[in-house]
């Protein structure tokens, strides 16, 4: 395809060849510039792995940018249960930044 991200164009080709919306995806990412910014700029719901290249201790503000905040796939169910508007009762292991913000263990 020619480009690396953050280029809009990788995920606009992943939407095509999905045959998805934006408005109607969620992206999994562990970085901010490269994966949540692009995301979230095409319309999709961005949830930021804090894993990798994810910093060890994300600030508020950091924390403020994604639309939900996991340090573990398995925070990844609750997150998707929030977003399709239904409140499970979260499990004693998640930590809950705010109404959007989840972070499981990792």
């Amino acid at each position: 395809m020619g480009a690396v991200k953050p280029d809009r164009r990788i995920f606009q080709h992943a939407l095509r060849e999905a045959g998805i919306r934006a408005d109607r995806t969620v992206y999994v990412g562990n970085r901010l510039d490269t994966d949540i910014r692009p995301a979230q700029s095409l319309g999709m719901r961005a949830v930021w792995m804090l894993r990798g290249e994810a910093p060890p201790a994300p600030t508020e503000r950091q924390l403020s940018e994604p639309d939900a905040v996991i340090s573990s796939l398995t925070g990844l169910p609750l997150v998707l249960e929030r977003f399709a508007g239904r409140e499970p009762t979260p499990p004693s292991a998640v930590r809950v930044h705010s109404a959007a913000k989840v972070e499981a263990p990792r």
